[in-house]
Protein backbone atom coordinates (compact mmCIF):
# COMPACT_ATOMS: atom_id res chain seq x y z
CA UNK A 1 0.00 0.00 0.00
CA UNK A 2 1.47 3.68 -0.54
CA UNK A 3 1.98 6.01 2.05
CA UNK A 4 0.56 9.68 1.34
CA UNK A 5 4.24 10.99 1.19
CA UNK A 6 4.91 8.25 -1.56
CA UNK A 7 1.81 9.28 -3.37
CA UNK A 8 1.92 12.81 -3.56
CA UNK A 9 5.60 12.14 -4.86
CA UNK A 10 4.15 9.99 -7.80
CA UNK A 11 1.73 12.92 -8.35
CA UNK A 12 4.22 15.05 -8.28
CA UNK A 13 6.44 13.46 -10.75
CA UNK A 14 3.19 12.47 -13.06
CA UNK A 15 2.67 16.77 -12.94
CA UNK A 16 6.45 17.22 -13.93
CA UNK A 17 6.77 14.55 -16.31
CA UNK A 18 3.36 16.22 -18.26
CA UNK A 19 4.77 19.85 -17.87
CA UNK A 20 7.63 18.62 -19.84
CA UNK A 21 5.71 16.27 -22.32
CA UNK A 22 4.14 20.07 -23.05
CA UNK A 23 6.80 21.88 -23.00
CA UNK A 24 8.76 19.34 -25.95
CA UNK A 25 5.49 19.32 -27.69
CA UNK A 26 5.90 23.32 -28.04
CA UNK A 27 9.25 22.77 -28.64
CA UNK A 28 9.00 20.72 -31.85
CA UNK A 29 6.44 23.28 -32.91
CA UNK A 30 9.68 26.14 -32.39
CA UNK A 31 12.30 23.87 -33.93
CA UNK A 32 10.36 23.64 -37.35
CA UNK A 33 11.56 27.26 -37.86
CA UNK A 34 15.34 26.25 -37.43
CA UNK A 35 16.17 23.53 -38.81
CA UNK A 36 14.34 19.90 -40.06
CA UNK A 37 16.67 17.85 -38.04
CA UNK A 38 16.55 19.45 -34.78
CA UNK A 39 12.58 19.23 -35.45
CA UNK A 40 12.87 15.40 -35.80
CA UNK A 41 15.12 15.00 -32.78
CA UNK A 42 13.05 16.75 -30.65
CA UNK A 43 9.93 14.82 -32.06
CA UNK A 44 11.67 11.29 -31.38
CA UNK A 45 12.12 12.71 -28.25
CA UNK A 46 8.63 13.49 -27.49
CA UNK A 47 7.89 10.43 -28.83
CA UNK A 48 10.13 8.54 -26.64
CA UNK A 49 8.99 10.95 -23.71
CA UNK A 50 4.91 10.08 -24.48
CA UNK A 51 5.73 6.41 -24.13
CA UNK A 52 7.57 6.96 -21.22
CA UNK A 53 4.65 8.17 -19.41
CA UNK A 54 2.25 5.04 -20.51
CA UNK A 55 4.80 3.12 -19.19
CA UNK A 56 4.40 5.29 -15.92
CA UNK A 57 0.56 4.81 -16.18
CA UNK A 58 -0.02 1.40 -17.06
CA UNK A 59 -2.70 1.49 -14.51
CA UNK A 60 -4.79 3.20 -17.14
CA UNK A 61 -4.50 0.40 -19.58
CA UNK A 62 -5.04 -2.30 -17.19
CA UNK A 63 -8.11 -1.01 -16.02
CA UNK A 64 -9.63 0.51 -19.17
CA UNK A 65 -12.19 -2.44 -19.36
CA UNK A 66 -12.88 -3.18 -15.62
CA UNK A 67 -15.53 -1.29 -13.34
CA UNK A 68 -18.41 1.31 -14.08
CA UNK A 69 -17.81 3.95 -16.74
CA UNK A 70 -19.51 7.32 -15.02
CA UNK A 71 -19.35 10.00 -17.52
CA UNK A 72 -16.26 11.66 -16.03
CA UNK A 73 -14.24 8.36 -16.67
CA UNK A 74 -15.77 7.78 -20.30
CA UNK A 75 -14.01 11.60 -20.62
CA UNK A 76 -10.80 10.91 -19.72
CA UNK A 77 -10.88 7.71 -21.46
CA UNK A 78 -11.99 9.24 -25.07
CA UNK A 79 -9.76 11.98 -24.02
CA UNK A 80 -6.73 9.62 -24.02
CA UNK A 81 -7.88 7.63 -26.43
CA UNK A 82 -7.97 10.44 -29.53
CA UNK A 83 -4.83 12.10 -27.90
CA UNK A 84 -3.45 8.05 -28.55
CA UNK A 85 -4.64 7.77 -32.21
CA UNK A 86 -3.43 11.14 -32.89
CA UNK A 87 0.30 10.83 -31.56
CA UNK A 88 0.31 7.74 -33.71
CA UNK A 89 -0.70 9.24 -36.81
CA UNK A 90 1.57 12.69 -35.69
CA UNK A 91 4.95 9.82 -35.73
CA UNK A 92 3.82 7.93 -38.63
CA UNK A 93 3.36 11.33 -40.92
CA UNK A 94 6.60 11.94 -38.96
CA UNK A 95 8.43 9.13 -40.18
CA UNK A 96 6.84 9.49 -43.86
CA UNK A 97 8.28 13.28 -43.94
CA UNK A 98 11.77 12.34 -42.49
CA UNK A 99 14.58 13.58 -44.64
CA UNK A 100 16.68 11.81 -42.34
CA UNK A 101 14.98 8.17 -41.31
CA UNK A 102 13.17 7.89 -44.90
CA UNK A 103 14.88 10.49 -47.32
CA UNK A 104 13.63 8.28 -50.35
CA UNK A 105 10.49 6.29 -48.78
CA UNK A 106 7.08 7.10 -51.18
CA UNK A 107 4.43 6.03 -49.45
CA UNK A 108 1.00 6.87 -50.10
CA UNK A 109 2.91 9.64 -52.09
CA UNK A 110 -0.30 11.03 -53.21
CA UNK A 111 -1.65 12.13 -50.11
CA UNK A 112 -0.76 15.42 -47.96
CA UNK A 113 1.64 14.09 -45.57
CA UNK A 114 2.46 17.76 -44.28
CA UNK A 115 -1.46 18.41 -43.53
CA UNK A 116 -1.99 14.98 -41.99
CA UNK A 117 1.30 15.84 -39.68
CA UNK A 118 0.58 19.63 -38.86
CA UNK A 119 -3.35 18.77 -38.11
CA UNK A 120 -2.56 16.00 -35.96
CA UNK A 121 0.05 17.48 -33.96
CA UNK A 122 -2.22 20.47 -33.16
CA UNK A 123 -5.06 17.77 -32.30
CA UNK A 124 -2.40 16.01 -29.97
CA UNK A 125 -1.54 19.14 -28.61
CA UNK A 126 -5.12 19.92 -27.84
CA UNK A 127 -6.14 16.81 -26.34
CA UNK A 128 -2.76 16.85 -24.07
CA UNK A 129 -4.00 20.26 -22.65
CA UNK A 130 -7.20 18.64 -22.38
CA UNK A 131 -5.74 15.78 -20.67
CA UNK A 132 -3.71 17.50 -18.13
CA UNK A 133 -7.22 20.03 -17.32
CA UNK A 134 -8.92 16.75 -16.30
CA UNK A 135 -6.06 14.87 -14.74
CA UNK A 136 -5.51 18.63 -12.66
CA UNK A 137 -8.95 19.53 -12.11
CA UNK A 138 -9.58 16.42 -10.23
Amino acid sequence: MMRHSDASTFNDQLNIMALLLILLFLACFVALFFSPMIHEIVGAVSCLAVMWHCFANTGFFCRLFSGAYTRARLADTATTLLFTASFLVLMVSGCVLSSFLTPSFAFAADWNWVLIHLVSAIVSVVLAFVHMWREWAG
